[in-house]
């Protein structure tokens, strides 16, 4: 479990490369990447979700001008072996809760006392390796509160919103050209 935990963010670039890109929509690029390498992955990805491209085709959306590395050490950073769907799915989480913690914790001068003692105390368990299902709720929970699902990706949220309109309106056209 240690090695999943301290390739987390390798494990999960892959899985989105490799199986799962839609994943991109619910994390924050701004906060929960660290490393350098998972950030200029990240965007790119998010770029091109935006155009409905992935896999191999993220390369193409790497500001290669700005990040100060080389394609092979990107894909030498993504080389890593797969893992069976349901540990991915704890990885995942386990990105997520960290993300979600971290970001809570810098950005807590908005909280009650309660509150704060509540993700100090989560991180404590952390710490100790003692993290159960009550202590990710909770995470989730605050996270929820106070930040929702801004995840700085503002313009895909319209982009997605301004599809489902379309869609709507698509099938409303149909259905009254049908009947007449």
């Amino acid at each position: 479990m240690q090695y999943l935990r301290q390739n987390a963010e390798r494990l999960v670039v892959k899985h989105m490369l490799t199986t799962d890109p839609t994943l991109i929509q619910q994390l924050n690029l701004k906060e929960w990447f660290w490393k350098k390498e998972g950030k200029v992955f990240a965007w790119a990805i998010l770029k091109a979700f935006k155009d409905g491209k992935s896999g191999e085709d993220v390369f193409e959306y790497i500001e290669w001008n700005k990040t100060h590395l080389s394609e092979q050490e990107l894909r030498q950073w993504i080389h890593i072996d797969a893992i069976d769907d349901e540990s991915m799915q704890q990885v995942i989480i386990y990105f997520k809760f960290m993300g979600m913690l971290f970001e809570m914790y810098v950005k807590r001068d908005d909280m009650t006392q309660k509150e704060v003692a509540a993700i100090q105390a989560c991180s404590e368990l952390v710490k100790r390796k003692q993290v159960n299902q009550k202590v990710i709720n909770i995470v989730f929970k605050l996270y929820e509160r106070y930040f929702g699902d801004q995840f700085y990706n503002k313009k895909m949220k319209q982009d997605i919103i301004a599809n489902e309109l379309k869609q709507n309106e698509n099938k409303i056209l149909n259905k009254y050209n049908g009947e007449i």
